[in-house]
């Protein structure tokens, strides 16, 4: 949920749930939400759809795919990536790949970095 200040009526965010079947090394999550914004509820969900399967002892494929309906037309995020694991951090890499009705071809790199926190056994 987030807002702009000192406008009205910019309230905005989305109300969701997510649920994953598998195991810890192969999973896929499916998630369903509605987005608000300016007062309103959007008519039909957001659809999520995200998966990890292990490559082997240190690597994963990941990938995370968005759908939305915009008013008639839908629009996706679709991604496809790796995670590799360094010790107990993860390094994940990959494209975000919009999925639109063009000629243009767009890939949007990504790089994150996760360091736990506390006991991790």
């Amino acid at each position: 949920m987030g807002t702009i200040l000192g406008e009205s009526e910019t309230t905005f965010g989305i109300l969701y749930g997510n649920t994953t079947v598998g195991t810890r090394d192969n999973n896929v999550t499916f998630g369903l939400g509605y987005g608000f914004a300016g007062g309103e509820w959007a008519s039909s969900p957001m659809i999520n759809i995200d998966g990890m399967f292990r490559l082997g002892s240190r690597g994963y494929f990941i990938t995370e795919n968005y759908y939305v309906n915009t008013g008639g037309t839908g629009a996706a995020v679709i991604s496809l990536g790796g995670r590799w694991i360094i010790k107990k951090a993860a390094l994940d890499f990959g494209l975000f790949l919009p999925v639109a009705d063009t000629e243009t071809f767009i890939a949007l790199p990504w790089l994150g970095f996760t360091i736990p926190f506390g006991n991790t056994n």
